[in-house]
């Protein structure tokens, strides 16, 4: 080991400045997905009744998987109900507008405006 340090020493400042990086950007990341698994698997903000607390045997490898399956079959599901509301016919023709509607008073302004809103786009 010091003589691997010792080599980078004598390498110049940009090579050690990439190697500090990479190891930087190195620990980060396991330390990420160390945290990520453990969240994932441990699930420390979910509510944890009586009887799921005595029934937690399971393998963490297979709740990992299972709960990637499970979050990417939403996505799915999701992008499908957008897929289907925009081929739907008929719907977002036209063009956008905003519509704004006098109620009479507000509640929080008792003069009248001085003049109409006008919102450009």
């Amino acid at each position: 080991m010091k003589q691997q340090l010792q080599n980078l020493r004598s390498k110049p400042e940009h090579v050690r400045k990439q190697y500090a990086y990479t190891s930087a950007a190195a620990v980060t990341l396991s330390i990420f997905m160390i945290w990520g698994v453990t969240m994932v698997v441990t699930k420390p903000l979910a509510y944890k009744g009586a009887a799921e607390v005595q029934e937690n045997g399971g393998n963490p490898i297979s709740e990992l998987a299972s709960t990637f399956k499970t979050g990417l079959a939403g996505a799915a599901a999701s992008i499908e109900e957008v897929s289907a509301e925009l081929e739907a016919p008929g719907q977002y023709e036209g063009e956008a507008r905003l519509e704004i509607v006098e109620t009479g008073r507000s509640s929080t302004i008792d003069e009248e405006p001085e003049r109409e809103t006008v919102l450009t786009f």
